[in-house]
């Protein structure tokens, strides 16, 4: 009988060594499982924080070329004082057409932080990169798919897409056409704001002046000028109704590429309407013009100089990059 109870005793303390050792590796399963969850999302985390991402928005730029030459370009990034929006760190810059791969070195002049910038709730640091144009042309340059590439010290490369290029050379100083005002008439497509045509209020400081074209200096949009309008005065409200203005129909993205002759007698103060054409779905802010006239019969053309008409929150295309850097 004492044989058996001391037999019992020691299958009960067996049990219990291996229901301890069982409870100890279980329990350190356990504390590795969770060093090894919390190390992963640590590791994770850590991933993320370097991960920076860049917003640039498509849009219509153009440059007439002067004696500056300078070219303004944004671009929105998640963080502040990051190396990547920092001038020295810049080892050269070039703008590439990804449609027809050519390629033009550009001088960076400066970056400057402007602003904040909410996008899809979250918050940005908006810089403007301003660039010098060291080479000219004969010729208007136009690109209609652009990228900047920026190259670092670091051997780092980011690429940028930023819509549209109009680079325009010009050795004319005629100023015989006064504007008197200039107003863009914005609509509204789809909850976002588009430019659908300009108010031109001008006359001649010249006896003799005929405009034979009206033109943009943009490879995104063109003047109708098949539907031009003559109106009373400017005071027309900025928001006003295409259709109201031009009494029929218009849809702005419809494009027909017509070459319209017109012949314009500018003897007197005019007020036109003229309405707008896309080739791409792209919001145009900034546009200039090039009006070509005839001043006793000789040819001239004069520039108006790009002009931000309107602003908006609602961008029709955001370019958004995320970025691992190292």
């Amino acid at each position: 009988m004492k044989g058996l109870i001391i037999r019992d005793l020691l299958c009960l303390k067996r049990e219990i060594k291996m229901f301890i050792i069982i409870s100890v590796m279980i329990i350190v399963t356990a504390i590795l499982f969770i060093i090894s969850s919390t190390i992963t999302l640590l590791m994770f985390y850590i991933r993320n924080s370097q991960k920076l991402i860049f917003l640039t928005v498509q849009d219509n730029h153009s440059i007439i070329c002067n004696k500056d030459n300078l070219l303004d370009l944004n671009i929105k990034c998640s963080r502040q004082d990051t190396m990547y929006m920092n001038k020295e760190m810049v080892d050269n810059t070039y703008i590439l057409d990804y449609t027809t791969k050519d390629t033009y070195m550009i001088d960076l002049v400066d970056i400057v932080y402007i602003n904040r910038y909410s996008y899809e709730h979250d918050s940005y640091f908006d810089y403007k990169l301003t660039f010098s144009i060291p080479f000219d042309s004969n010729k208007e340059i136009e690109l209609n798919n652009f990228y900047l590439v920026i190259n670092y010290l670091n051997d780092e490369t980011l690429n940028f897409k930023m819509g549209s290029l109009s680079i325009l050379p010009t050795k004319d100083d005629s100023f015989d056409i006064l504007i008197n005002n200039m107003k863009g008439i914005v609509n509204t497509f789809e909850e976002k704001q588009y430019l659908v045509g300009v108010i031109f209020d001008i006359e001649n400081l010249l006896d003799c002046i005929e405009i034979i074209n009206i033109s943009t200096i943009s490879s995104i949009v063109d003047l109708d000028l098949s539907n031009i309008v003559y109106l009373d005065s400017s005071e027309i409200n900025p928001t006003e109704d295409i259709n109201d203005l031009l009494c029929f129909e218009y849809d702005p993205f419809i494009y027909n590429h017509n070459i319209n002759n017109i012949n314009i007698d500018l003897s007197n103060e005019l007020i036109l309407f003229i309405p707008l054409k896309y080739k791409q779905v792209i919001q145009v802010k900034t546009l200039g013009f090039i009006i070509e006239y005839l001043q006793n019969g000789e040819y001239h053309y004069q520039l108006i100089y790009p002009f931000k008409f309107f602003n908006t929150y609602t961008e029709s295309i955001v370019e958004k990059i995320e970025y691992d850097f190292n």
